[in-house]
């Protein structure tokens, strides 16, 4: 799979909240060297039971429409077609485990849904109040479901984002992969996981809920929900160690073609900028979960570290600064190293070291070693490397080893290996 760099867009936070000022930001997408453009979910959003002002674009009223507010199906087009004519993918958010619960279904066909003891509408998740849970048993709804993605495959969709996809049976994805690429055998499958947490809490209520092992046979792309936990903790509380042995352990537990996607916010998580003080720890964050094995990930703002997250239940305008930033710059060059050095990339590890997020990745042609200094430390940082000189390709300077030490002002520190025998594995 190509290296992709994916930036996360909310149409209805960008200027007056239309494609047309969404369209707007495409350039400065492509110049930053992102390959995907994902969108969060454009239909009509229900009225009954409502969250907040505007509500939540994941309680969907009409899966085939594009809600009016956004500019409707003709701005739908518009902007992928500008996005394809920039060189940009485009990923839809699909929200198939649930819908509002004033979509038609509910009264036409209330057997696609869930229904309790008492013949009610069900939730597996009771803070989710605005929204049903379909029922995957009926073969109807699956067909309509999937008649709805082959829809907007052929509309030129370039790929799904697929909320709760966890959530969803094996079975139901399966065919739905299937069938869509058979229309499209390059379309692309982001499946939002759960953390490791609520597995057991969804299963004790006769649910059904994958694991990432069963999700990453289907997908190609996993968010890292099975560590998020761990991840956290190291982001926040600058506890590395057990989320090293977890990246290990976990990224051996999937097949060897899947990805994860290392996003350190999104649109429901917090922002980076706002639980990370220390910009060189931030930095190195950035740079570490764009050059680790995988897909890089920004949720639009994260380039001008803003610290707020946008509500999903009110209009909250993402101000885009018309300056460069660093961290734009950052981004730029990360994204030039992925697309020169990631694409034959087959395996990872990660080395357990309390002041540093290390790894050594193994590509077909050649072999690279990361430091990131993501506790923003002032003092060198020991590495599995061979004294010597090496040329950090994010800054372009030689960079020297020495006593198996790196000054911690040299990282982020990425460097091509030309000799694998030199690096303590």
């Amino acid at each position: 799979m190509k290296p992709r760099s994916i930036y996360q867009l909310f149409v209805r936070d960008c200027g007056n909240g239309t494609f047309s000022d969404a369209e707007k930001e495409l350039g400065r997408i492509r110049d930053m060297g992102f390959t995907t453009v994902y969108l969060l979910p454009i239909h009509p959003i229900g009225s009954k039971g409502r969250k907040g002002t505007i509500g939540s674009p994941y309680a969907i009223r009409d899966y085939n429409a594009v809600d009016d507010l956004l500019g409707g199906a003709r701005g739908f087009r518009r902007f992928l077609d500008h996005a394809h004519q920039e060189g940009l993918e485009v990923m839809m958010d699909i929200v198939i485990h649930h819908t509002a619960r004033d979509h038609r279904w509910v009264s036409e066909h209330p057997e696609y849904y869930m229904h309790d003891e008492n013949g009610g509408f069900l939730i597996a998740v009771e803070e989710w109040s605005d929204i049903y849970d379909l029922d995957f048993s009926c073969d109807a709804l699956k067909q309509e479901l999937i008649a709805m993605m082959k829809y907007w495959t052929e509309f030129g969709v370039d790929g799904f984002r697929c909320d709760v996809a966890s959530l969803v049976p094996f079975s139901f994805w399966k065919q739905a992969v299937q069938e869509v690429r058979a229309i499209n055998p390059d379309f692309v499958w982001l499946a939002e996981s759960v953390n490791q947490e609520l597995i057991p809490v969804i299963r004790s209520k006769g649910l059904e809920a994958m694991g990432d092992g069963e999700t990453a046979q289907l997908f190609d792309m996993l968010y890292p929900y099975d560590v998020w936990t761990w991840m956290m903790k190291a982001v926040k509380d600058k506890d590395l160690k057990m989320f090293q042995v977890l990246l290990n352990f976990s990224l051996s537990e999937y097949r060897s073609g899947m990805r994860k996607v290392w996003c350190l916010e999104n649109h429901d998580r917090a922002r980076l900028a706002a639980i990370v003080q220390d910009p060189c720890a931030r930095k190195n964050w950035l740079a570490w979960s764009f050059l680790m094995l995988g897909t890089a990930f920004v949720y639009a703002g994260q380039e001008y570290e803003l610290t707020k997250t946008p509500s999903l239940f009110e209009r909250e305008p993402v101000l885009f600064p018309k300056e460069t930033t660093d961290a734009m710059m950052t981004i730029q060059t990360l994204n030039m190293l992925r697309s020169r050095y990631m694409h034959d990339l087959y395996a990872v590890k990660t080395y357990e070291n309390e002041d540093a997020m290390e790894f050594v990745e193994y590509g077909k042609e050649r072999s690279f070693f990361g430091c990131f200094n993501v506790k923003g430390l002032m003092q060198d940082i020991s590495v599995p490397l061979a004294d010597g000189f090496y040329t950090n390709e994010i800054s372009g300077k030689e960079v020297r080893i020495e006593n198996g030490h790196i000054p911690s002002a040299d990282c982020p520190f990425f460097t091509v290996l030309t000799d694998i025998a030199g690096v303590n594995v």
